[in-house]
């Protein structure tokens, strides 16, 4: 972005969308950089918190002219949260209320903002007025609605995370109002509309794990809370069917199977699948049949955490599969939980380490194709043991007090020299 004035409409214009940026991100009391990292690049800076508001504070300092008054350090030290509303899968926004100074409900200050920031779609409806790139405030039409609905299709379709940033003037309303009213207040008039485009991609480490494991005979399966658009993007798929094209499979006669018999045909070429979590919802036995039995590629966008689990044990009870989930947020606790093998990252929210059974340190997803592969590797020594004779001469000696028949060095000779004949058939 290039300032090109230092006084007039357009400042003023580019200063409240700042501010809408800085303090709808919620790093006003939530998020900050690392002291010890101050000094260093914006991009090299550590913090601590919700990926998302460390996307936006990143983005808010890296626009700071403190010459002009547009800095994001002084409005962190400025504004003081009094009220909050946090981010759930049903509203799918989160509603904040600052007041000037950082004792400002203390003291009863007249300036007050309530912030908000969620999914576009569900926030368009309640704005009547947005922002432009240059800071101006225009009225939120018809056909402003559809240009930025537009733009956030153009922004998904190239795998970017949309957000909605609004605000609405607080002064005059009465602080510590019940949630459901400020709800209420939230849905009616709210401003200076902003829309930000955050890029996650995916880690160098992804996409080589996962070709690896697929060669193993591991479907991986993508669920998520993102925009439809948004997930596609990310899996690069160029083919993928959609809701109809499972209901007209489902539609078909065909014989009637024991469900531990749905799986894919390992000589069928892969089949892409895309569901929403409406789709999900309306889902029927036979739907769900079609999906575990013929597709191989499947993304569940827009998923509540209770549609997240549905899907784990839709898939468990099809197929004889052993499903493992990764995840990191709270929402994915559910899904981690009723899985067979839930797998947090180490970097993720208490609540996902604790419904977890594994959690990886390093949150490196590569380590999931080694473990694969040593579990394997595990359970290929096991079934070589053959009569378990070893096992049985222990397990006799630690139950009924009986002498061991060997020593411990002759029961690895003996392990060693079954093993070694057995590989040889």
């Amino acid at each position: 972005m290039v300032w090109r004035g230092t006084n007039g409409p357009v400042l003023m214009g580019v200063r409240r969308s700042f501010f809408v940026q800085v303090a709808c991100g919620g790093h006003t009391v939530v998020l900050s950089f690392r002291v010890e990292t101050i000094g260093s690049p914006v991009d090299e800076r550590t913090v601590k918190g919700d990926p998302t508001d460390t996307a936006l504070l990143r983005f808010s300092e890296g626009q700071s002219v403190p010459s002009l008054g547009i800095n994001a350090a002084s409005i962190v030290q400025s504004w003081t949260k009094t009220f909050e509303i946090p981010f759930n899968s049903r509203n799918k926004w989160v509603l904040t209320v600052v007041t000037e100074g950082n004792d400002g409900a203390k003291k009863g200050s007249d300036e007050a903002w309530m912030l908000v920031k969620g999914v576009p779609d569900v926030l368009f409806q309640s704005c009547s007025s947005m922002l432009r790139s240059d800071g101006m405030l225009i009225p939120f039409a018809v056909g402003e609605q559809q240009r930025l609905s537009e733009l956030q299709d153009e922004w998904s379709s190239e795998g970017q995370h949309v957000l909605a940033l609004c605000r609405k003037s607080h002064n005059g309303i009465k602080l510590g109002l019940p949630p459901n009213d400020m709800e209420e207040l939230m849905y009616a008039e709210m401003q200076d509309l902003t829309l930000v485009g955050i890029r996650d991609p995916s880690r160098e480490d992804v996409p080589a794990a996962i070709e690896t494991i697929r060669h193993g005979g591991v479907r991986v399966f993508m669920v998520t809370g993102d925009f439809k658009l948004t997930a596609v993007a990310i899996t690069c798929q160029r083919r993928i069917n959609t809701i109809d094209d499972i209901r007209m499979a489902a539609s078909e006669k065909v014989p009637a199977v024991s469900h531990y018999s749905v799986k894919p045909d390992p000589d069928a070429p892969n089949h892409a699948l895309v569901l929403t979590g409406e789709d999900v919802d309306a889902l029927t036995a036979p739907d769900w049949d079609v999906i575990i039995g013929v597709y191989t590629e499947i993304v569940f966008a827009c998923t509540t955490p209770d549609q997240k689990m549905r899907i784990v044990e839709e898939i468990k009870y099809r197929g004889d599969n052993t499903v493992a989930v990764t995840g990191d947020g709270v929402n994915d606790a559910p899904a981690l939980k009723a899985a067979d093998i839930g797998v947090a990252m180490g970097s993720g929210s208490d609540v996902a380490k604790e419904a977890a059974a594994l959690i990886l340190l390093k949150n490196n997803f590569a380590s999931i194709p080694v473990a694969i592969e040593m579990g394997r590797l595990m359970f290929d020594n096991l079934k070589k043991a053959g009569n378990y004779t070893e096992f049985m001469a222990v397990l006799s000696s630690v139950l009924l007090g009986m002498q061991m028949p060997m020593s411990t060095y002759q029961q690895v000779c003996f392990m060693v020299v079954e093993g070694e004949a057995l590989n040889m058939y």
